[in-house]
């Protein structure tokens, strides 16, 4: 019987391994998502004050206009011009961190772009840890129901040989055991799971084929 290399190297030990590397990947996107998510923070953070700072430009140019028309009409605007003395001194401190503000925009931007790139080749690499947990479980499964299946070809062969041959006359008129009829599954044959049948003759196909 030809080896099957492929199926040999699906044990538990060999699916303990595939799903750990899963989860170290799982670890690895989880840290990403984490890393975006707080860049993301701090961008709003940053939006947050720059649109403060528009905000207040804003209102100084409201007052100036409100000035302008108060001197036009030649009323007192004593108090709207301490607003807006009082308003330009704030602009002054807060325009300051302007370019830092502009320029933490600008990087938190570029940032969650790499965390996205990132994230989009974790994915796909995630694919791939997903397929090989998969590949290697159901080589698992399929050494666990070769023994099995092999176990089970030897009572069906037994079962066959005492139904049919050496005491067949002792079922004259009494029933014996069998499926809905003889040939279902595996009272007519018990075939073998193998992940590599090239070259492989038909007659090693099967545990049991009656």
């Amino acid at each position: 019987m030809k080896s099957d290399k492929m199926l040999e190297a699906c044990t538990p030990e060999a699916l303990q391994k595939a799903m750990d590397e899963k989860e170290e990947h799982e670890k690895k996107i989880a840290a990403a998502q984490a890393e975006k998510a707080g860049l993301q923070r701090s961008l709003v953070e940053a939006r947050e004050k720059l649109a403060a700072l528009d905000a207040k430009e804003q209102a100084v140019k409201t007052l100036r206009l409100e000035r302008q028309d108060a001197i036009a009409k030649g009323r007192d605007y004593a108090d709207v011009t301490a607003r807006i003395e009082a308003g330009e001194q704030e602009l002054h401190d807060l325009a300051r961190g302007r370019s830092l503000l502009e320029d933490q925009e600008a990087a938190y931007l570029t940032a969650i772009q790499a965390c996205e790139a990132q994230l989009a080749a974790l994915a796909t690499d995630l694919e791939e840890y997903e397929a090989e947990v998969v590949r290697v479980k159901s080589g698992v499964l399929a050494n666990a129901y070769n023994n099995a299946a092999q176990d089970m070809a030897g009572i069906v062969r037994e079962l066959r040989g005492v139904c049919f041959k050496n005491g067949s006359y002792a079922f004259d008129g009494s029933p014996r055991p069998h499926g809905g009829y003889w040939g279902d599954g595996s009272l007519a044959r018990i075939p073998m799971l193998r992940m590599d049948w090239k070259d492989v003759p038909i007659e090693d196909a099967y545990f049991f084929r009656s």
